[in-house]
């Protein structure tokens, strides 16, 4: 009794302000269930803060939903996430109000996304959405159908996204969108293949947009090359040797970060060398001020060696970071070479939802 005593007595002493920060790393249903009821200042706390409503199966105790509907005002929702195709009608208290700034769907089919879409208000202030796809089999008209609603049936509820992922939907070919999404800043597609028809979108309808990550396969075309001149930062995950292989870069020539997690093999030994990177930065990257290529399991550090020959390299300063396998390898491993500060796509976390 007296240790419970004593952390009761250490919470209440902490002041408005901290309370805050610390309940606002718990979604609405877990605060609900540790604070609602301790007291009378907790409780007038609770019905101030910024809430993060999640909805998943693990979270189905009908008394806290209740609870926490009447102790708590839709119009405290910042964030949701939505885990399932969840009962519609629950979730609308919380999605449909104007304040819910980041929206996350995870597993959802097309059906589902329409409902929830056809749900936002049109004058919804979302900055951040992210979409993932977790179904392990390839359906086209699954992923078809998800694309087409975010962004041609319901693409004008998306007119004031700052941050856009749309993960593991595989975009085959992109539709002909209306929409212009003329806030949107930084954009994720995790795909597994792109053709050149992802260029003409970019810039057509993100004509503001500066950070772009692709993960996935390119498909290399002999179409003319439509660069997308705005776009100041790439990272790239799973594309490999293509893109070095190809004009790809010739795609983003005022690009000034680029950041590449190389999946490195012993074939890709000839392409990964200074005197290509040389030939690609002078060539298509002339603005190109911080580079980053990461190598997930460490590569040997004779790799790296011919960007230490010539004037080209001398003036760029390369730097890299080493890592011990000592179950592999009883020498240092390289596990990133990079000129300039270490940049990656980092505007889209969990920390926003």
């Amino acid at each position: 009794m007296v240790a419970i005593a004593s952390c009761r007595s250490q919470l209440e002493q902490f002041s408005n302000e901290l309370l805050l920060d610390i309940f606002e790393y718990l979604d609405g249903y877990d605060l609900c269930q540790a604070f609602y009821g301790l007291n009378y200042r907790i409780n007038t706390l609770l019905k101030s803060v910024q809430l993060h409503i999640v909805l998943k199966s693990e979270k189905n105790n009908p008394i806290i939903w209740q609870t926490l509907s009447t102790c708590m005002s839709p119009l405290q929702v910042r964030a949701l996430s939505i885990y399932e195709d969840m009962d519609v009608e629950t979730i609308v208290p919380w999605s449909c109000n104007e304040n819910v700034c980041s929206l996350r769907l995870t597993d959802v089919s097309p059906e589902y996304l329409n409902q929830i879409c056809e749900r936002l208000p049109v004058d919804n202030r979302l900055k951040s959405f992210q979409i993932n796809q977790k179904t392990k089999y390839f359906d086209s008209n699954v992923h078809h159908a998800m694309i087409n609603a975010l962004l041609v049936t319901y693409g004008d509820r998306f007119r004031s996204l700052a941050n856009l992922a749309i993960q593991r939907i595989t975009i085959l070919d992109f539709p002909s969108v209306l929409t212009k999404f003329l806030s949107l800043r930084h954009l994720i597609l995790d795909s597994q293949f792109y053709d050149v028809k992802l260029f003409p979108f970019l810039n057509e309808n993100t004509p503001n947009l500066r950070s772009l990550k692709l993960s996935g396969m390119y498909q290399v075309t002999a179409m003319p090359v439509v660069p997308v001149k705005h776009i100041r930062e790439l990272h790239l995950e799973g594309i490999g040797e293509m893109v070095i292989s190809s004009n790809f870069f010739e795609y983003f020539p005022n690009i000034r970060r680029l950041h590449m997690n190389w999946a490195y093999s012993s074939r890709q030994n000839l392409l990964f060398n200074g005197k290509q990177w040389q030939r690609i930065i002078e060539t298509y990257l002339p603005h190109l001020k911080q580079w980053t290529i990461v190598f997930s399991d460490g590569v040997s550090q004779d790799i790296t060696q011919s960007f230490y020959i010539g004037d080209f390299w001398l003036s760029k300063k390369v730097n890299v970071k080493s890592i011990i396998n000592k179950a592999q390898s009883r020498y240092r491993l390289i596990r990133s070479i990079y000129f300039g500060k270490q940049w990656s796509f980092a505007y889209i976390s969990d920390r926003d939802f």
